[in-house]
């Protein structure tokens, strides 16, 4: 859950940009959705911030590892009881602004897989890729690609439990390797991958 000092940090960074007149041009519904943006950007970035040095200090490459993947939904509680389902995840966060109707969970599964389902009332889809090339005509992200040791029997148990077929297993492009692709309960597409031994 979200400290009530952040909240405040928050409440108080809501009100001096209304003080700014920041989209005041904007009719209310639409200046209060982008000046929500803004805090839920600036929140995510509260959350995260780390000491860091500076690019004149170093040359290296940032090192990193995965952490999760952020998921906008529809309904955050269908979508988290499938991903625990399916893929043995369970809860290891939960944060709300109730004042701005946003829920988020994030799951990791026992391999350390992590999901961020974010949940805002009135948010829409503005499309329904039909598959990853489809998705790759917008900009952003398309899909989610995860490894598993047997595709087969991993796209068999995804249909089984509710994800829809986008295209069965087949031959990928790295020899020895397939792949397949699979929507969530709620169209979200997700990339099956078994990956060949090297």
């Amino acid at each position: 859950m979200i400290s009530s000092s952040f909240a405040n940090k928050l409440l108080n960074m809501k009100t001096f940009i209304q003080n700014t007149g920041f989209g005041k041009s904007l009719k209310p519904a639409k200046r209060e959705g982008v000046i929500f943006k803004a805090l839920f950007i600036a929140a995510a970035g509260f959350a995260s911030l780390a000491p860091l040095r500076s690019a004149a200090q170093s040359t290296a490459p940032v090192v990193a590892t995965e952490n999760h993947v952020g998921l906008a939904v529809k309904d955050l509680d269908a979508e988290k009881a499938w991903y625990e389902k399916v893929f043995g995840m369970t809860e290891e966060q939960h944060f709300e602004l109730s004042q701005y109707h946003v829920r988020t969970v994030l799951l990791r599964s026992p391999n350390g897989l992590g999901m961020e389902l974010i949940e805002v009332k009135g948010a829409v889809r503005h499309r329904d890729y039909k598959n990853a090339l489809d998705a790759a005509s917008d900009l952003g992200y398309g899909h989610w690609a995860i490894a598993v040791s047997d595709l087969k029997e991993a796209y068999s148990r995804l249909i089984a439990d509710g994800a829809a077929s986008v295209s069965a297993p087949a031959p990928a492009v790295q020899k020895g390797g397939s792949f397949a692709y699979v929507k969530d309960p709620e169209g979200n597409l997700i990339e099956v991958m078994q990956v060949s031994p090297r």
